[in-house]
């Protein structure tokens, strides 16, 4: 398929039978940034929205039914129509499921103790009807099998490295899943997370002249969901004991964009990180 500057277009499949629809990208590119797919399961949920940087090739998915939609997205310029780049076109096989797929999760661990690396933890949540499964990544040979759910470790891989990893049925070539692509840039700041929060200074006045400095450069989402920052992707972590009942938080001194920039308070109720309770949070700088 050949898509053109705001196209919109939707292909529906529905299979004969009633039984779920694998549709797997064979080849294409896509303007990254600009241009999405959407592919949409029977329900109407939406299995997979974006551009995968630009490349699809290799994008599989698996209907929860009998009907599987594949959608375009694209702004008024540069596409399949229009620029040489694109010229090649999508192309994508849609075929009658012969298996179910697993599925899987995916997490960035630093190894930066190591050297400027990450590895990848993927938890395989399910089997499918798979008997065994083969992990493998587009950056090396290297593969791992697993017979049951858990967490298999993949890398370590280089920062600034796209990588995908691949969940393969070893049973049945047609049920394969690919992550998106994975990558860190740094190494997380030592407050990453809540564990490691850095003590903060508390001014005994309103004048707001002792600050603790931070960044969010190679921080991670800690999941820790907060009631306004819907958005939140990426935290970091820092604890102080009031002097009063009554105290004044401010974000000062920022470098780069404020864009869903905020910050919650926390109150510990046990001796650790795994029991917070949200006190209020803001959607701003102060």
């Amino acid at each position: 398929y050949c898509y053109g500057n705001g196209d919109t277009t939707q292909f529906e499949y529905v299979s004969s039978d009633g039984s779920p629809l694998n549709l797997t990208i064979d080849s294409g590119l896509i303007e990254a940034g600009w241009d999405i797919i959407i592919v949409t399961d029977t329900d109407g949920s939406v299995l997979y929205q974006g551009d995968n940087g630009g490349d699809l090739t290799g994008l599989t998915f698996q209907s929860s039914g009998d009907t599987i939609y594949l959608g375009f997205q694209t702004d008024g310029s540069v596409s399949c129509t229009s620029s040489s780049t694109y010229a090649g076109g999508i192309d994508w096989t849609v075929a009658c499921a012969t298996c179910t797929n697993p599925s899987a999760e995916y997490t960035v661990i630093d190894d930066c103790a190591n050297g400027d690396q990450f590895l990848i933890d993927v938890n395989i949540t399910s089997m499918g009807d798979a008997t065994s499964l083969t992990i493998s990544d587009n950056y090396s040979s290297n593969t791992e099998q697993t017979s049951s759910t858990g967490v298999v470790q993949m890398g370590p891989y280089p920062f600034l490295t796209d990588i995908v990893i691949t969940v393969s049925n070893d049973q049945d070539v047609n049920c394969v899943i690919n992550s998106s692509p994975i990558q860190l840039f740094a190494c997380p700041p030592e407050n990453d997370n809540c564990s490691g929060a850095i003590e903060a200074v508390v001014n005994a006045d309103q004048s707001c002249n002792l600050t603790t400095q931070g960044t969010l450069s190679g921080a991670s989402y800690s999941g820790n969901d907060s009631n306004c920052i819907s958005d939140m992707d990426d935290d970091v972590w820092f604890s102080f004991s009031a002097l009063s009942e009554v105290q004044s938080i401010s974000l000062q001194n920022i470098t780069g964009s404020t864009s869903n920039l905020g910050h919650a308070l926390y109150e510990v109720v046990g001796n650790d990180c795994s029991d917070l309770t949200e006190l209020y949070c803001q959607n701003g700088t102060a």
